[in-house]
């Protein structure tokens, strides 16, 4: 099993399978990760445990919340992105056929001919 996939699974909070346990016994690294998210996770559970929520809490946020966003404007568009991406890639592509060209055509600043 390859630590990647370890490390994944130990961040996602999933249960980790019997190979992937043994994994974490021989490797360091997953280890490490393995401790250090165990540890995360008590830190939380022990902060949660501290904190006391009023009553109505969640109510009175989503109360606060408008009631649905607004319409996208025209830069939410797919197809403006679309414009302007091609738009950037066409900068993109002009500038590097110029810099290419003043590499291959002789400068007359630089003793070359015209």
């Amino acid at each position: 099993m390859k630590c990647g996939e370890v490390q994944e699974t130990v961040a996602r909070g999933e249960a980790l399978s019997p190979e992937a346990k043994a994994h974490v016994l021989v490797c360091t690294a997953c280890a490490q990760v393995a401790e250090s998210y165990c540890e995360l996770d008590t830190w939380f559970e022990a902060a949660a445990a501290a904190i006391d929520v009023p009553e109505g809490f969640a109510d009175r946020i989503m109360a606060a919340l408008p009631p649905e966003a607004p319409l996208p404007g025209f830069w939410c568009r797919p197809w403006v992105h679309v414009v302007f991406a091609h738009a950037a890639a066409g900068i993109g592509l002009f500038n590097l056929l110029r810099l290419v060209l003043r590499f291959v055509i002789p400068s007359p600043s630089f003793g070359g001919m015209p």
